[in-house]
């Protein structure tokens, strides 16, 4: 029986699923599915294409999203995201097959 090693941290440029956990004027935090307790950030400016003045009108807590992966910092577990870099059918692509996994 094969044994499916998961990667402890996500690799530049993947498509990651995540649940929204902390909503700040700056920022939301993500806690990424994949990675067993591993947090993302995602800058305001990440957020959404147009000028946001509540960052609530686009995210709202436990919210499940998509988001690509901008950097990762090995050193310090660091993992910047972006919302508005996912097109739609990255979002549904990404979400069947992480549904089809589990």
């Amino acid at each position: 029986m094969a044994v499916l090693s998961r990667r402890s941290l996500p690799e530049t440029q993947d498509l990651v699923i995540g649940v929204v956990s902390k909503i700040q004027k700056h920022g939301v935090y993500i806690n990424l599915k994949e990675y067993g307790g591993l947090v993302g950030y995602c800058h305001i400016s990440e957020v959404a294409g147009a000028w946001i003045r509540n960052i609530r009108n686009f995210v709202r807590l436990d919210q499940t999203v998509v988001a690509k992966v901008l950097r990762v910092q090995e050193g310090t577990r660091q993992v910047d995201l972006s919302l508005k870099r996912v097109s739609d059918g990255q979002k549904r692509e990404k979400s069947l097959q992480y549904k089809r996994q589990n």
